[in-house]
């Protein structure tokens, strides 16, 4: 004799639910254990900041978040990013979290004169990336550490542009996001040799014609021994 399709639903729930519990009771991985209590110390870490920032800058919105893309994953496994929106105050607003706990201050991601201003740099960013010995031997390599650079340094104003477009993350309209930021086919890096080593990186908008564009930067990916050592952004910088 066939069931009726409620005891059959009923059934299915059931197995459901049964699976989820037997999940739910494997113990953590040593990794989700780390990252746990890494990201316990974060929250009692930014807490005091935050609601510093919030009192001193006259803003009760201001929040934290982590900021995630395949670069990050790719390059960084072992780090999580996180920001601290709202206005740009010579205030920290970038940090890295490791595994272990550590955090390290990033700044806050603006490009500042350096050397004179011969060029601009990101040098907290500059430094942590530095740090990662990453490898840097095909123009593909330095485009994409040119890309990583920029995805780090203006996660401030990417999350800060999200709030106050979004109604403090409420509303989230699709037309105004395309707008703003269109695709990533938008945007053409091309990266040629330098000639004391290193690479050329230039980014061209390609995409629809707007009605005005910031002059896009010319990047100096410089690196010893095929490895990257500094990022200086300006224009006029020549293979």
């Amino acid at each position: 004799m066939n069931k009726p399709h409620w005891v059959l639903r009923s059934l299915a729930l059931m197995a459901l639910a049964a699976t989820t519990a037997t999940r739910a009771e494997q113990p953590k991985t040593a990794d989700e254990l780390a990252w746990e209590k890494a990201e316990q110390r974060f929250v009692k870490f930014i807490t005091p900041i935050i609601e510093e920032a919030r009192a001193r800058l006259g803003d009760s919105q201001i929040q934290w978040s982590e900021v995630r893309n395949d670069l990050l994953r790719k390059y960084m496994p072992d780090v999580r990013l996180y920001v601290r929106d709202g206005a740009f105050d010579a205030k920290t607003k970038i940090w890295a979290l490791k595994k272990d706990g550590e955090i390290v201050d990033l700044g806050d991601g603006l490009w500042k004169g350096a050397n004179g201003n011969q060029w601009f740099a990101a040098e907290k960013v500059m430094a942590f990336v530095k740090d990662r010995k990453i490898k840097v031997g095909t123009a593909e390599q330095a485009v994409e550490v040119v890309k990583l650079m920029e995805k780090m340094q203006e996660s401030p104003s990417f999350v800060g542009m999200l709030r106050l477009n979004t109604k403090n993350y409420r509303v989230f309209d699709e037309n105004f996001l395309k707008w703003m930021y269109g695709s990533d086919g938008n945007w053409k890096y091309t990266a040629e040799a330098g000639k004391d080593g290193g690479w050329v990186v230039k980014k061209e908008y390609v995409g629809p014609q707007p009605a005005m564009i910031q002059q896009p930067p010319t990047y100096d990916v410089v690196t010893e021994n095929g490895v990257f050592v500094d990022l200086r952004r300006g224009p006029g910088m020549k293979p």
